[in-house]
Formats: structure tokens, C-alpha cells, sequence
């Protein structure tokens, strides 16, 4: 946690991102900070972020992520499939259901009416409470998977996640997680 004016808090939120080789940036922010970094957090920002560090974690309110768009997502997503940054895991602690919905759209995943439709070959799994509502999804669409706080679809934000497994054996263990179920998955 930062203390001290917002000109210095500024300068070193701006001067993150010139860095090279960062392994885990984790972005937390409490008090007055939460507003000078929701002025800052848009698409360009939020990428350059992504290109100085290989973990990136949200650890802020809905209202800083709300710049951030599902197109900027998609080109991060485009980024990490095909190798084209070092960039591995996306974690935000509370992001929108339609910023979430619309991402999805963009890489050709349909939700509507609590069930996923898409043509692509892609494979969902559901983890739910031993009391049997829902926890969370992953969709796993090559090496990476998205994971979606159940919270999202149901009270309109939650944890999102966007994780590229660099091995075979990496993303069959993640498949092989405890308590997942794979669900079906209808043409568009």
C-alpha cells in the first residue's frame, strides 16, 4: 500500500509499466488511490502492463477494471495463444458480466441462459459447493484457460482469470482438478 501525495503515486503507477522482466505484479489499491487509478487503467495501460510483466493481478474494485475492454482483452487472449508476448496469467479480483459476456463473443463463445454455445473446440468444466451451486467455470480453448467466478453470471461481477498452461501435462492437470465436472457445449 502506497502512501504519500498522488503525484508520487502516479509517477510510479506510470513508471510500472516501463519495466522489463517483472514476474508477478499485484495491483492493490485502498482509499482516494482507487478513482487516480481508474482514470488510468484503459486498454492502453492495462496492455502495456501485460508486456512488463509476466503475472498481472487486479487486486481493485469493479470501477478500475470498467476501461478495460473486451477488445483488449481479446488482444491479450490472440497474444497469449500464439506466443506473441510473455505474458502468462491474468487475474482480476472483481470484473463485469458484460464486459465478461462480450469477451467471450469476441473469441467465439456464446453465454445465454446459464449454458455456453460455440463451434470452436473448446472444453468447459463446472466446479460447484459440495451443496451443489455453482463456483466457478474454466473453458479451456488450447493451452489456455478461462476461469469465471460463478458470482459473475449470478450477481453481475466476480473473479476472472485468463491462464496460459506452458506444458501438456500443466493443462491436463488442470483439467483433472478435484470436483470438476465437464459440461456440455451446444453449436451456436
Amino acid at each position: 500500500q502506497l502512501t504519500g501525495s498522488e503525484v508520487l503515486h502516479r509517477e510510479i503507477f506510470n513508471l510500472i509499466k516501463e519495466f522489463d522482466g517483472i514476474e508477478y505484479l499485484d495491483i492493490g489499491i485502498k482509499g482516494n488511490d482507487n478513482e487516480m487509478l481508474r482514470e488510468m487503467m484503459v486498454d492502453s495501460y492495462f496492455l502495456d502492463l501485460t508486456e512488463s510483466c509476466k503475472f498481472l493481478y487486479l487486486d481493485v474494485s469493479e470501477s478500475v477494471c470498467e476501461k478495460i475492454t473486451p477488445e483488449a482483452l481479446h488482444k491479450l487472449y490472440k497474444n497469449m495463444a500464439d506466443g506473441s508476448t510473455k505474458f502468462r496469467n491474468l487475474a482480476m479480483k472483481v470484473f463485469d458480466k458484460d464486459q465478461c459476456i462480450s469477451f467471450l463473443e469476441l473469441i467465439g463463445i456464446i453465454f445465454k441462459d446459464d449454458q455456453f454455445y460455440s463451434n470452436k473446440d473448446i472444453e468447459v468444466y463446472e466446479l460447484k459447493y459440495t451443496n451443489g451451486s455453482l463456483f466457478s467455470y474454466s473453458l479451456f480453448d488450447g493451452y489456455l484457460e478461462i476461469m469465471i467466478d460463478g458470482d459473475l453470471f449470478d450477481f453481475g461481477d466476480g473473479v476472472f482469470v485468463i491462464l496460459l498452461h506452458e506444458t501438456r501435462d500443466s493443462l491436463e492437470k488442470a483439467k483433472k482438478r478435484k470436483g470438476f465436472a465437464r459440461i456440455e457445449i451446444s453449436p451456436e
